[in-house]
């Protein structure tokens, strides 16, 4: 049998926060390129297809970050290096983008500062297993939320990405799984970069969630989410860049 194509996100309109989602999950992975942590572009887009984009298709998704990066490219800054700059914007789409990336001028400064300080302060082991316990600390405390701790959802697309106790539980283990690994003679860089990239998956959704109720991550402390839960899952996201970040410089 014929493998089914699929058709979706043909002739159909991006929404506003279709748009958003896209932007705030371009500029999560380029504070993840700019801090030097490995990630999959693959794996996020499937993240995205599967969930706030459903909607879209893989190939569209892609299409619409290297939209993105036509438009960063036209404000003069840095660009993924997974996302060769797609010129063929719609003059409408456009000005949504710049928009957007309007209200997030102090996500663009916190990415272009990543970048310069990349490699300028010598991480020793100390530091890393400091970082690591730091966030293990606040995921633990968000996995004991009962139930769901958040949901990012839309009347289009309708999918929730939903955050909960085993997203958390997950992540601490691979926590525990990097600061074996990092501790030892020869470190396991395969080890720490399985479990990183659970991490970074975590990260991109916290960062999603967070981008839905906030016009710049620089003001994460304002978020309203009304909840000591929803301001941690608010900073979630940067927490997790920077330990990483300090876990790659240490072992490279």
């Amino acid at each position: 049998m014929a493998e089914q194509k699929d058709n979706r996100s043909a002739n159909v309109p991006w929404s506003e926060s279709e748009l958003q989602i896209s932007i705030d999950a371009y500029l999560y992975m380029m504070q993840l390129e700019a801090s030097g942590v490995p990630f999959s572009v693959t794996e996020q887009e499937k993240l995205l297809a599967s969930g706030p984009l459903l909607n879209r298709n893989e190939a569209s998704v892609r299409y619409r970050l290297r939209n993105i990066s036509q438009v960063m490219q036209e404000r003069g800054e840095a660009t993924l290096k997974a996302y060769s700059a797609a010129p063929q914007v719609g003059k409408n789409v456009k000005a949504r983008l710049h928009g957007l990336l309007d209200e997030r001028q102090g996500t663009l400064r916190a990415i272009r500062q990543m970048s310069s300080n990349r490699g300028a302060e010598a991480v020793g082991l100390d530091d890393v297993l400091a970082g690591l316990s730091q966030l293990k600390e606040m995921i633990s405390s968000l996995a004991l939320q009962p139930g769901p701790v958040a949901g990012i959802g839309h009347n289009n697309p309708p999918e929730d990405i939903v955050i909960g106790a085993d997203d958390f539980s997950e992540a601490v283990r691979a926590i525990s799984r990097i600061e074996s690994a990092v501790s030892v003679g020869a470190p396991d860089i395969g080890t720490v970069e399985r479990s990183s990239n659970i991490l970074v998956t975590l990260g991109m959704k916290s960062a999603l969630w967070a981008g839905q109720r906030l016009t710049d991550f620089a003001k994460a402390g304002a978020v309203a989410a009304g909840t000591g839960a929803g301001l941690s899952l608010s900073g979630l996201g940067g927490q997790i860049v920077e330990t990483l970040n300090q876990v790659f410089a240490y072992l490279f």
